[in-house]
């Protein structure tokens, strides 16, 4: 699910490294080109749009799947390998937070 979820935030961080691209090019056709100068400048707001957007995003992507890396390792065990099975046959309880303010890891 949180991958589902990355993806869809990677589908944004491609528009906006879209923007900044299309915004570069716009600007240098419209201030060093032959275009216009008003396009030049929609162009370099565009890209300037693009990467204030897209820097946060990335960040925000980075860390997500560094999150779904510690919480796969977390359930898989430091090893790679399933924890093993409680001998009963039961699954294993999962951690109860306290109220002293503890947090569980």
């Amino acid at each position: 699910m949180q991958t589902a979820a990355i993806q869809k935030i990677k589908v944004w961080l491609r528009l906006a490294y879209s923007a900044a691209t299309v915004g570069f090019l716009l600007g240098w056709w419209g201030i060093y080109g032959s275009g216009p100068f008003a396009v030049g400048v929609l162009g370099v707001v565009l890209l300037v749009a693009g990467v204030l957007l897209a820097v946060p995003i990335k960040i925000g992507v980075t860390n997500a799947e560094k999150n779904v890396e510690r919480i796969l390792a977390a359930v898989e065990g430091k090893d790679g390998a399933a924890p093993p099975a409680p001998a009963n046959g039961e699954a294993p309880a999962a951690p109860v937070a306290s109220n002293s303010g503890d947090s569980v890891k």
